[in-house]
Parts: C-alpha cells; structure tokens; sequence
C-alpha cells in the first residue's frame, strides 16, 4: 500500500509511481491543507483516507496547498482556496482532496504549488495555470479560477518540467530552453532586469547552456544544467543563490553559476530561503538562511556557498527536498530524514526526543514512518507529506 505523509511544508513532484493512497500527515497547525477532513493540530503522520484505494504517481506541496497525481493522471488538490489556487472555480479552501475536473481529459505528469498559484505540466508538454494573475501567465490583472494554458512563448514548446516560487514562475522545455514569468522585484526572472512579466520569456542568459530541471524559491530561481552544473538569480539576502555573496549585490538578475566546486547534481530544490542539492554519489549539500537549523550543519548559521551536510555521510540519499524553514532526504532504502524548524510539527516527531517546537540542527530519521517505505516527499512553508508504502 502507498500512503502520503504531511505537514506544514513544501514538496516536489518527482513523477514516482505509487500504488495506494496518502499515507498520513504530520502537523501541529490547524489547517485544512492536512487533507484529513478536521482541523486538530497533528504533530505525527497520519494517513489521508480521502485517497486510499488510488495509486499515486506524485505529490506536491505549496504555502498553503497540496497536491496528489494519479497514476492515470488525474489531479487532487486541497487547502486554502485564496486567490483560486486550487483551480476549482472559486476561492473555497478545502479540507479534503478533490479532484479537478476542469482538466479531465488531460493526462496531468507534473504540478507545482507557489505561494499564491500553481503550475500543471501534461504529458504532451502543455502547462496550465491558475490562481493570483501576476504569476499566472495568462497576461490579465485577474485572478485565474480555473487551469488555463499558458501560451506567448511557450506555444511551440513541448515543456518537460516547471517550478512555482511565491510569486513567480519557470519551466524548462524539451531543448534545454529556460522560460519564466511573474514577479521580478528580486531578479528572480533571470532576465537582466527588475521588471515583472505577466507572460513567458525565455531567459538569454541561459541560451547557449542545456537544463534540465529548475527549482524556485520565495524570491529566487536554482537552474540545473545537463553537466551537472548550477545557475541561479534572485534574492541573495541570506546567500541562497550560493554565489558566495562576494558579487556584493543583494540581487542576481542574470543566471550565475553557484560557487563551492558543487558538480555532478542530479537533483536541486528550493525552500523559502535556502537550497539544498544532492550530487550522483549521494551527498548533500546545503546553502542559504540557517538561522532554524535548515541546512543540517549542527549550527544556526547562514551559508553562502554551498556545503556538504555531514550528519548524511552514511546515508545513500536519492532526493531532497525543501520547505519554509525544514528540510529532507530520502534515502535509497525509503528512510525519510528530517531537520530544522518543527514548531508546527512538520518534522513529524511529536515530542518523542525533545519538545515539539525545538529545531533539529543535523538530520534526524522520521522513526514514526519506520513501517513504510518512502517514496516521495513534500514540505510546505509549515507542514509535510510523504508518498510511501508498506514495507513487506
């Protein structure tokens, strides 16, 4: 059985097939985004019922969202409805999932939540959006109720992955071609300027590179290139475009490749304010705001340039994954680790070692999911989930 565990954070949608439901969720926040039908704070996982008896391809966790694909491609979202960001026609905020029906007939392969909007990738290379206009892409200053294709510049492009900042957007076409759109007060765009775009514009500075993936933060775009190689631009307030901070600009608005010697990346993510990426041998590297434990290094510290995270040294990590102020690793063995901040029990441990609302400084093992085998995982700005199965 596959299960998906949440809490109050953000995940990535890894196109990883499941064959259950959600498992559970973890969190200690009132908050219909649990997906669990009531608003009691949940500080350990819990299962999703709501979805028990669907394989599960992916999740994907948003500010206050989430998100379940099927194996045939159909799309569930819950959470808060602001802005329309559940693409249901209306600002109604849910506490069970439900499906979207106004992209039946599409099969959905990828979704990515924002902070006030969402991103859905089909399997022909169409991308849809929905929610607060300026991140939409649809060219209007009026909110998007329900999933609209995303057009201008991405017309002719068969799009193979997208990402969704806070108010800001990316995708990654077939050629290696990098797209985005939306709020660009932070160069978060990559366009060489400051100014917002309501519709997609490929980014120049990465015309004569290939990508393969991309990864948006609150106010900050991570570009990973088919050698292995990082680009990023935006905000670098706390040092999350791991440029070192010696560029002596607190805004990036052209791609520059990250510092630190980071080569052979396979995968890289983003959270609120920090980046977290894991190479092909398996080993963590962290950057960014580290003031709640996020990056993993024992210490409260921000860094610059990226840095191996230690405490995984004997860990074979396979994914990543960033929120607001946590975050993970799964290892090859389905072993879910956490670490940052868990005031709103997003790390999923209650407070079976230490209080509830202290920050985990070095990976911790989820040892309530010591049952299940983990596949995917997602977290949020404040709470978790988890796509997993039984172990047999």
């Amino acid at each position: 059985m596959t299960s998906i565990l949440r809490s109050r954070g953000g995940l990535a949608a890894a196109g990883i097939a499941a064959t259950a439901g959600l498992l559970g969720h973890y969190a200690a926040y009132c908050d219909e985004k649990l997906g669990i039908g009531h608003d009691r704070p949940m500080a350990r996982p819990e299962r999703v019922s709501d979805l028990d008896g669907f394989s599960l391809e992916s999740i994907a966790l948003g500010d206050n969202a989430t998100a379940a694909i099927t194996r045939e491609g159909t799309l569930y979202t819950w959470g808060s409805g602001a802005y329309g960001r559940l693409g249901h026609g209306d600002e109604s905020s849910l506490n069970l999932p439900r499906r979207n029906e106004h992209l039946s007939g599409r099969r959905i392969v990828q979704v990515a939540l924002g902070g006030f909007h969402a991103l859905a990738l089909d399997d022909q290379g169409s991308v849809y959006s929905w929610g607060r206009a300026l991140a939409a892409g649809q060219d209007s200053r009026d909110n998007v109720y329900i999933p609209s294709q995303v057009r201008g510049e991405l017309d002719n492009v068969k799009v193979q992955a997208v990402a969704a900042g806070r108010l800001h957007c990316a995708a990654v076409g077939e050629d290696g071609s990098v797209y985005t759109w939306g709020n660009n007060m932070e160069g978060e765009l990559g366009q060489g300027d400051k100014r917002n775009r309501t519709v997609p514009k490929r980014v120049q500075g990465l015309q004569d590179k290939r990508a393969v993936n991309v990864a948006c933060g609150r106010d900050f775009t991570l570009v990973l290139l088919d050698d292995g190689t990082l680009y990023s631009c935006g905000a670098d307030d706390y040092g999350q475009l791991g440029l070192g901070r010696g560029h002596d600009q607190r805004y990036v608005t052209i791609p520059s490749r990250v510092v630190g010697g980071l080569a052979e990346v396979k995968e890289v993510v983003a959270g609120d304010y920090h980046s977290c990426a894991v190479t092909q041998s398996g080993a963590v590297f962290t950057w960014g705001i580290g003031r709640e434990g996020q990056l993993g290094h024992g210490e409260k510290s921000d860094q610059a340039i990226p840095k191996k995270v230690d405490g995984l040294d004997d860990v074979e990590v396979e994914q990543v994954c960033c929120g607001g102020g946590h975050s993970g690793a799964i290892s090859s063995s389905g072993e879910l680790y956490l670490w940052g901040r868990g005031r709103d029990g997003q790390l999923g441990r209650e407070g079976e070692l230490e209080s509830i609302a202290a920050y985990r400084l070095v990976p911790t093992r989820v040892e309530s999911l010591r049952t299940f085998y983990v596949i995917q995982a997602g977290l949020g700005s404040d709470h978790s989930a988890v796509l997993a199965k039984m172990k047999d």
